[in-house]
């Protein structure tokens, strides 16, 4: 998240706005700039898939599954867990 936030935030990290001008004529980034953003999202990506499958996980941990209540609430934990992370992606 620092990457991409410092390709906003730095000028130099991203192509000059246009402006009012024709958009043919706009100045597309550097490969330099291209290949900072691109390394952001590649972290983030790595970063990403290596929680993202942990967390239902370790969060089912969190229950007893030897009483009643802690089955119902492993159940209900992935079923909201499952329904929260697709509509995340």
């Amino acid at each position: 998240m620092l990457v991409l936030t410092l390709t906003a935030a730095i000028s130099k990290l991203h192509p000059p706005e246009c402006g009012n001008q024709e958009p043919a004529s706009c100045v597309g980034p550097t490969p330099g700039q291209m290949t900072f953003l691109l390394s952001g999202f590649v972290l983030l990506v790595i970063g990403a898939s290596g929680i993202r499958p942990c967390n239902l996980a370790f969060g089912a941990d969190q229950f007893d599954p030897n009483i009643e209540s802690g089955r119902r609430g492993i159940s209900s934990f992935f079923n909201w867990g499952t329904i929260s992370l697709t509509h995340l992606l």
